[in-house]
C-alpha cells in the first residue's frame, strides 16, 4: 500500500496551539485526516487524494449554530 502523502507515513502531525510568538511554542499532536493514523492509504484513494490536489475537506458540521 502506499504511503499517506499527507502524513509520509507518520501517522499523523504536531500542530502549533500557542498563539503568541513571544511564548514557548506548544504543540498538540493530531492523526492525520488522510489516512486516519494508518501512515498508509489505498490506491484509490491515492488516486482521489492527487485529482484534489489536496486532502479532502472537513466534514461539516451540522446542527445547533
Amino acid at each position: 500500500m502506499p504511503v499517506c502523502p499527507e502524513c509520509k507515513g507518520k501517522k499523523g502531525y504536531n500542530l502549533q496551539v500557542s498563539e503568541y510568538w513571544e511564548e514557548q511554542p506548544q504543540y498538540e499532536w493530531h492523526l492525520c485526516g488522510t489516512c486516519q493514523g494508518g501512515g498508509e492509504i489505498s490506491k484509490f484513494e491515492l488516486a482521489i487524494y492527487k485529482a484534489r490536489g489536496g486532502p479532502a475537506p472537513p466534514p461539516l458540521m451540522r446542527g445547533f449554530s
